[in-house]
């Protein structure tokens, strides 16, 4: 348990008392900047509890007494000390005090007069230096006041002392006296009164310098007491800028008055109207400037709190049109309207359409401008303009009528203007076409000047930045924009191929240092080097370099070059660009249109590639670049041939033998795809690139190209020497060959042809070819999978034994976590499909036995009952674990805090398919509105069953399925008698990504057949009837299973981050214990535990904020732990039964989150759970992920032994979403038995 600042306040103190004293030079400067930043951590840290002290072992108060020791020691140091000691502690309170001015009455930090109870000494000693020192020792004195405004403001002799000091004729000492004034004005309201007039005599007064007189205005803006306060010194204020005064002063005063208008929302219009009155007339230019700058405070922090009229657009457009104007003026003109659309939407709702149009145009021309700084800031804020317009539309479409934005989103639909500004939903409108062209010819521009330099023999070096940042942040503007309208990325790939054939045309003989990162490595590079200790922490980057390779920096990728030969930024920009293609097409990908037109661009680029750069052909890059052209010219010939058979055969819902099967899966494009990795593959393994072949293995693996990736990692093992790396690369091989297997299986025909081609070409061993698998009986195209039941149970073991790998590095503190849990659950999920064909193939053999018998139709019959009914209890089974599986993907996607969105929605479709399959599972044999299924089996036996789990989840899934499958996925709800929540998963399936619509289409056959199946069962009286009904609902499921396990099944780009995984610890106490390692209650009472909750692994890992955590603690009376086995388990390791139970304690937490904390108990009821015990609990974190509670655990009905408590615990970030973390350390025991 990592230690909070109050246990270390004694040590703080005695660290400070010992530098202090010490007679080295520089020592005691030493001591007082140490003592800073941990004065920081005091402050920031509140009182702590009596529960936290006894977690810690603290007397109650210690942490206040040293915490005053320490400020009573640097009070003694600021008296006896010369200047240079005086400025290095105040240096350390100025620190403080800008929390102080933040927080204003509402500071509760170390210098919080209720914290310091000896404040009258510390102020003393300081008075005493006021009193006796010199000028400058006064100066620091008061200033030293000022930072102690909340422990001094209530002090008449301070006060006295600050108002004297104003009338001294020492300019120092009155900006001294100023500054404190101003830090009691912001506490103090009697005293805001006093210096405020005091304040403005300064500011009138002729004899009082320039320099004085700016300081007293500065000191206006820091009374922010009350709101009467800040409007009196606004009204004072605003007239004497109304006044005659200088300009100088005039433009320091508006500053002021912003400042205070920023702290009441009252004062912002008035002040924005003060500030426009100075940029409509003749002022100076050093006024308007001010202006413009008082006008960016206020927009960046209130600009969604006001509509913003036409009156500021009109100046901001004279400003930006303005040529006498300067380049800096028309910047900030720029900033401030970055600011107004950079919020949300309603800073449209009072800008009419031809003002919008008027300023699209004018920042347009803007984007043309020759400086680079006006350039930047045009394109980001006509793509903040374009953005911000298109989530208003969206917020109006969605919106009720009386939320509906009352004026620009409703001109559009009228106006034939608002045509140059929005299209529909998936049309490109001709402003976000022209934004994205000049982004792009701005670039292709660049990419000119870099040709005519190197023609000129000007070389660029890779230190050469400003080109590179250009590019990185005109690319990044282009994948901002995408977000909102996505056809903007095909306009940016039709145009990158103008940028490479203009990078091609440099001189070969400039480009001879260019490759060398992504092509070839020369044989001197490729030797691989001596293997580094093993490292439990496992970094990329430390493979990299074990495989030998450099690892450049680009835009799209993090890490640094540690290559000693220079690179030409046009090689850079080369890959820059694959990498943003590759980036782009992955964007598209996800929002699933255009593929025929992605088709051809990417075509048309690579084959670009291909002719004006051909050195770069042979990249990772363009690997994936002409990866993804035969992925899109596959989905193309998928959508033809879909839109013919829908014209030719239109849907047959009569029968099941007359659905339409859905056309998603093209295997000879897969075996494609696997020939293209391999060859790319052996290349690099020949050429000894290993770092790229380990790139190219991994594609394949998020690819679903299992004997690319077996290849792959199988020769890669050989290449490294570091037991750590060895057993990584084992495992993905492992869990390849694995996949592979399954792949044969399916399609032995083309399975067999690939690894033919290998072993003929002499490159790959005998072990690659599955020798289990019996070649004569794959000699077809495709085989009845249901009949390879036992090949798939050793399939099973192949990928159990790629977990089994990884724990064998040992215990791992979260390392590899992400990995085991998800080839678990893909085991599992294999072993619960070799069951089902079990079932299946023991069915069809049961009733096979049956109908060649002859003998007694009663008997006969009650045979084939009771096989249906065994074969119903089963699937049964299979369904509840399908549906098991299903949420524990759902705690897998939301239990990693920095998981891609990629990875997010690729474990999202693995759950929606386990909750598929579960839903097949169980309505593929429930027939129970027929009349020959209820004289068959008993109500006794269908009341047993309740289908409405699984119902329930599939319905929260399917979020964006089309109204028609939720229409008749609808009709399923009808039937079941139980309350079905409409409550969304946030896993729920993303319908864009054509991935998911696969899915999604043997979904709908799944739902037409089995509406067909029970639609024809309404009519069936006679048995023998029912049993034909049976034969097509198993027939119809083993399609089912067969197409699922066809689609090609990919692994999350998560995968690869072998990083200690962000999880939490919890440390549990009893209150009652005087034992700090025991925690025993008598039998019949509650038991009373102090926790804290850590956070690991995620402060350096994460942008995301935490805003509560909730922990839930679990007790079950029956699982009393064995005598002399009372110490539980202090580690937790990964355990794959340990999941389910993490998937149950999960649930009910949620439940926790979203009913009130007193139905906790109902939670146990409805699960079954009699005996558990549940308390939940809630923390807010500090800024260390920190957090303390206390609970009561009601373990009243416990008899005497010892228990293991469990736990699980989530957090809920600042945007509302929840996350699972995962449990880094075990439970405790606690002890139930007599005093």
């Amino acid at each position: 348990m990592d230690k909070i600042t109050a246990a270390c306040a004694m040590e703080w103190s005695i660290d400070l008392e010992k530098g202090l004293r010490s007679n080295k030079p520089g020592q005691r400067i030493a001591a007082i900047e140490q003592i800073s930043h941990r004065i920081r951590e005091l402050s920031i840290e509140s009182n702590i509890t009596k529960a936290v002290s006894d977690m810690y072992g603290l007397v109650p108060g210690e942490d206040r007494l040293f915490s005053n020791t320490i400020l009573l020691r640097l009070a003694d140091a600021f008296r006896r000390g010369d200047n240079h000691m005086r400025r290095c502690i105040l240096k350390v309170f100025l620190g403080e005090l800008r929390h102080l001015s933040k927080k204003g009455k509402m500071y509760n930090g170390i210098l919080a007069k209720h914290r310091v109870p000896n404040y009258v000494e510390l102020l003393r000693r300081v008075k005493v230096v006021f009193d006796t020192g010199d000028q400058q020792a006064k100066s620091l004195a008061l200033r030293l006041f000022g930072c102690w405004a909340d422990l001094a403001k209530d002090s008449a002799q301070i006060r006295y002392v600050i108002l004297s000091s104003l009338q001294s004729s020492h300019v120092s000492e009155v900006m001294a006296a100023l500054f404190a004034a101003g830090c009691f004005c912001l506490l103090a309201e009697d005293f805001s009164c006093i210096i405020l007039e005091v304040s403005i005599n300064l500011i009138c007064s002729s004899g009082i310098s320039a320099i004085v007189k700016r300081a007293a205005i500065r000191s206006l803006s820091m009374m922010q007491c009350t709101l009467s306060i800040i409007s009196s010194t606004y009204k004072a204020g605003k007239r004497l800028v109304l006044s005659s005064m200088e300009d100088d002063f005039k433009a320091e005063m508006l500053l002021t008055l912003s400042k205070l208008a920023s702290k009441s929302t009252i004062l912002i219009a008035e002040q924005v109207d003060l500030l426009l009155s100075f940029l409509k007339h003749e002022s100076t230019a050093l006024l308007k400037a001010r202006a413009l700058k008082c006008l960016g405070i206020l927009f960046s922090r209130y600009a969604c709190h006001f509509p913003i009229n036409t009156d500021v657009l009109g100046i901001l457009h004279n400003v930006i049109e303005d040529s006498d104007l300067t380049l800096n003026f028309q910047c900030e003109a720029l900033r401030i309207l970055r600011q107004i659309f950079g919020v949300i939407p309603s800073s449209l709702s009072s800008i009419s359409v031809p003002d919008l149009s008027k300023l699209v145009l004018n920042v347009e021309g803007a984007a043309l401008s020759a400086s680079g700084v006006k350039r930047s800031l045009a394109f980001h804020l006509l793509v903040d303009i374009l953005c911000c317009l298109r989530r208003a539309m969206e917020e109006h479409s969605h919106a009720s009528p009386e939320e509906k934005l009352p004026s620009v989103c409703s001109q559009f639909q009228d106006d034939p203007e608002a045509i140059l500004l929005t299209y529909g939903e998936n049309e490109l409108p001709p402003s976000a076409n022209r934004a994205t062209t000049l982004i792009m010819d701005y670039l292709i521009s660049l990419a000119k000047q870099v040709m005519s330099k190197t023609n000129q023999n000007m070389l660029f070096t890779v230190f050469d930045g400003d080109l590179k940042q250009e590019y990185n942040t005109s690319l990044s503007l282009i994948l901002r924009l995408a977000e909102d309208y996505p056809s903007s990325l095909l306009v940016a790939l039709d145009k990158i191929r103008c940028i490479i054939q203009t990078l091609g045309n440099v001189d070969d003989n400039v480009n001879t240092e260019c490759i060398g990162t992504y092509s070839s490595i020369s044989k001197k590079d490729s030797v691989v080097k001596k293997p580094n200790p093993d490292n439990s922490n496992f970094p990329c980057d430390s493979l990299c370099k074990e495989l030998d390779a450099k690892k450049p920096n680009l835009v799209f990728a993090a890490g640094e070059y540690h290559g000693e030969s220079r690179i030409l930024v046009v090689s850079e920009l080369m890959l820059t660009l694959c990498k943003f293609s590759n980036a782009s097409l992955n964007k598209l990908n996800d929002f699933g249109q255009h593929y025929c037109y992605i088709y051809l661009v990417v075509k048309h680029l690579v084959e670009c590639i291909k002719e004006s750069a051909p050195r770069y052909y042979d990249t990772y890059e363009i690997f994936c670049l002409c990866m993804y052209s035969h992925l899109a010219s596959n989905r193309c010939k998928v959508i033809s041939e879909k839109e013919k058979d829908l014209r030719l055969a239109p849907c047959n819902l009569e029968a099941h033998e007359g659905v339409t099967k859905p056309r998603y899966f093209i295997p000879s494009a897969w075996a494609v795809q696997e020939r293209r990795a391999l060859g790319f593959a052996k290349k690099m393994i020949r050429e000894r690139n290993y770092w790229t072949a380990y790139r190219v293995g991994k594609y394949s693996f998020c690819k679903g190209l299992w004997f690319a990736a077996t290849f792959v990692f199988r020769k890669l093992i050989h290449a490294v020497k570091s037991s750590s790396f060895s057993c990584w690369l084992t495992s993905l091989m492992l869990l390849a060959g694995g996949e592979s297997e399954i792949k044969l299986l399916l399609f032995p025909k083309i399975g067999i042809e690939l690894i033919s081609e290998l072993q003929a070409e002499g490159i790959c061993e005998k072990e690659i070819n599955v020798t289990e698998i019996d070649m004569e009986y794959l000699s077809g195209t495709r085989v009845d999978i249901c009949y390879c039941e036992g090949k798939l149970g050793k399939i099973c073991n192949r990928i159990w034994s790629s977990e089994e790998t990884l724990a064998l590095t040992g215990p791992s503190d979260g390392l590899f976590y992400f990995q085991r849990w998800f080839i678990c659950l893909r085991a599992e999920f294999l072993e619960i499909v070799v069951e089902i064909f079990g079932f299946l193939s023991s069915h069809s053999f049961a009733m096979e036995v049956l109908n060649k018998e002859v003998g007694n139709e009663n008997i006969h019959f009650a045979a084939t009952t009771e096989n249906m009914k065994t074969l119903l209890l089963g699937l049964t089974n299979k369904s509840l674990r399908l549906n098991q599986l299903a949420k524990n993907y759902d705690l897998l996607a939301t239990s990693f805090l920095d998981i891609d969105h990629q990875s997010f929605r690729s474990i999202c479709r693995l759950a929606f398919n386990c909750s598929m399959l579960a839903f097949c599972t169980a309505f593929a044999m429930d027939f129970s509105i027929s009349h020959a299924d209820k004289n068959i089996m008993p109500c006794s036996f269908r009341d047993q069953v309740s289908y409405t789990p699984v119902v329930q989840d599939l319905f929260m899934r399917l979020g964006g399925a089309g109204s028609k499958i939720t229409t008749q996925f609808e009709q399923f709800m009808s039937f079941l008698t139980d309350k079905i929540d409409l409550f969304r998963s946030r896993t729920q399936l993303n319908c864009a990504n054509y991935l998911d619509r696969d899915y999604l289409l043997i979904f709908q056959f799944a739902l037409q057949g089995l509406l067909c199946i029970r639609r024809d069962a309404k009519g069936v009286i006679d048995k023998g009837e029912l049993q034909s009904l049976v034969n097509r609902g198993l027939q119809l499921l083993y399609d089912i299973l067969q197409k699922s396990m066809e689609l090609p099944f990919q692994l999350p780009r998560y995968y690869f981050r072998t990083r200690h995984c962000i999880g939490a610890e919890l440390f549990i106490f009893g209150a009652d214990s005087g034992n700090k390692d025991e925690i025993i209650t008598p039998p019949g009472f509650q038991l009373s535990l102090n926790l804290c909750i850590q956070l690991k692994n995620m402060l350096a890992r994460t942008s995301a904020q935490l805003a509560k955590l909730y922990c839930i603690l679990a007790a079950r009376v029956s699982s009393r732990l064995p005598l002399g086995k009372g110490e539980a388990q202090n580690t937790w390791e990964f355990r794959s039964r340990k999941m389910n139970e993490m998937v149950q304690l999960n649930a009910m937490l949620l439940h926790y989150l979203k009913e009130d904390a007193g139905k906790a108990n109902e939670i146990n009821i409805a699960n079954g759970d009699e005996d558990l015990v549940t308390a939940c609990v809630c923390f807010e974190p500090n800024e260390r992920g920190q957090g303390f509670s206390i609970c009561l655990l009601n373990v009243s009905a416990f008899p005497e032994g010892s228990y293991q408590i469990n736990w699980h615990s989530c957090c809920i970030d600042t945007n509302g979403s929840h996350w699972s973390l995962l449990p880094l350390n075990a439970g405790v025991s606690f002890s139930v038995k007599r005093l």
